[in-house]
């Protein structure tokens, strides 16, 4: 049935600026249609609509309203006219686990199997592996990274192994948030709930920023 989702295994919901659910599966991407309380299929088995695969990661947006969605190691944009997708950018030798969208319009990178942060400018094309100021500055060009969520010109970022960092976009100063085993240290997610408040998941449970302490407490 081409109006329902391509598989019940879910591996990202947004939802998008013009209010429209859009789904990403193991197996293709869709978007929620009200009116006839249906799915719309973008990429599906039958139809890979441009993309190297359908295991979809994750879905996104730009400031300029176009849809980008994650796939294997590459970040594409679905042009609504043609209804493919075409490659914005991809990153060598790793699989892309998240990525952000800045005030900027730049794509901040979360990548897998120790490859960092990387970072893309639309405007100019370049990527550029990040490194931070100070003496951690090498840990984020050599981590796997889960995860990133933005306040303004803070980037929190989920490290496999190594837990969570808060890096300032503007002056490239990195903090480390302290843990206290290696269960805590395998960051999982970060996540800015609509009050403004940091979340993080990790093995050992879930975790809210104290603002008052600056610590990470369960």
């Amino acid at each position: 049935d081409s109006t329902c989702i391509p598989s019940n295994h879910i591996n990202y919901l947004y939802l998008d600026s013009k209010d429209r659910l859009w789904v990403a599966t193991a197996l293709g991407v869709c978007y929620y249609n009200k009116d006839l309380d249906d799915f719309i299929r973008v990429a599906d088995p039958r139809n890979y609509a441009g993309l190297e695969g359908i295991n979809i990661a994750q879905i996104g947006e730009d400031l300029n309203g176009n849809i980008l969605i994650s796939c294997v190691s590459s970040i594409l944009r679905f042009d609504f006219n043609e209804r493919v997708f075409k490659k914005v950018v991809s990153v060598d030798s790793c699989l892309i686990n998240h990525f952000i969208v800045d005030n900027v319009n730049r794509i901040w990178i979360a990548c897998s199997d120790n490859r960092g942060l990387i970072r893309y400018n639309p405007n100019t094309m370049e990527s550029r592996v990040i490194s931070a100021s100070g003496s951690d500055k090498d840990i984020l060009n050599r981590a796997t990274i889960n995860r990133l969520a933005l306040q303004e010109n803070r980037l929190w970022i989920a490290i496999q192994g190594d837990g969570v960092w808060l890096l300032n976009t503007t002056s490239g100063k990195l903090k480390k948030y302290h843990y206290l085993n290696e269960d805590d240290a395998v960051a999982i997610n970060v996540y800015i709930d609509n009050s403004n408040m940091v979340w993080t998941v990790d093995y050992a449970g879930l975790k809210v920023l104290d603002l008052h302490t600056d610590s990470l407490t369960a």
